[in-house]
């Protein structure tokens, strides 16, 4: 259960997430657990004074980076929701984003997504730096590093997801699979997460 201290410091976080991810996040909270289950999360959210403007909310305008972790934090509550949901919430993320469809256009590689993710990290978050360090054809695996961004680690599986999801659209290699082999959280200078494939 959260806390009000661990709220106030959440929210004392400094820099900003557009507001697509909140839309992400209802459509997937609608899906699993329909409009009522929306509804539970928004008053959870009120309950600890941050609601979130789920369906109200413009899509590119910027918000608290709190806000982010809490979206997220309300539906673990809410729905006693572990880290493998967390993780599938991130993985349909971008099948809700109208930002992602949009980016997926230009990037028609693997190797291009992989390169160019750097650049589309920024488009979405104030604070945190995407770095795209080694990408291996022939042992069929590439890494994500992701710096400066500690912002809570219920977000850690959903990222995984998400990762994934964008490796997926950007390749036609079976048996993608993500793990985190690092965590800022876990007293590593940067997360890692690792794709590879068959």
């Amino acid at each position: 259960m959260i806390i009000q201290k661990e709220l106030a410091n959440i929210m004392r976080l400094p820099g900003k997430v557009r507001g697509v991810v909140f839309k992400t996040d209802a459509e997937y909270i609608r899906s699993k657990e329909g409009e009522e289950g929306l509804r539970n999360v928004q008053e959870k959210l009120k309950e600890w004074g941050c609601p979130i403007p789920y369906l109200e909310g413009k899509n590119t305008e910027w918000y608290p980076i709190g806000l982010r972790a809490l979206s997220i934090l309300a539906a673990k509550e809410v729905f006693g929701w572990g880290d493998e949901v967390i993780f599938d919430m991130g993985h349909a993320a971008p099948q809700y984003s109208f930002m992602v469809k949009f980016l997926m256009r230009y990037f028609l590689t693997l190797r291009k997504t992989y390169e160019k993710s750097p650049e589309y990290w920024p488009t979405h978050y104030t604070i945190g730096k995407l770095e795209a360090p080694d990408y291996n054809e022939k042992e069929k695996y590439f890494v994500l590093r992701l710096r400066d961004f500690t912002l809570h680690h219920a977000l850690c599986p959903y990222y995984a997801g998400y990762f994934l999801r964008i490796a997926e659209f950007a390749s036609t290699y079976s048996n993608m699979r993500v793990e985190e082999r690092a965590c800022s959280h876990k007293k590593s200078s940067a997360h890692e997460f690792v794709v590879r494939w068959n």
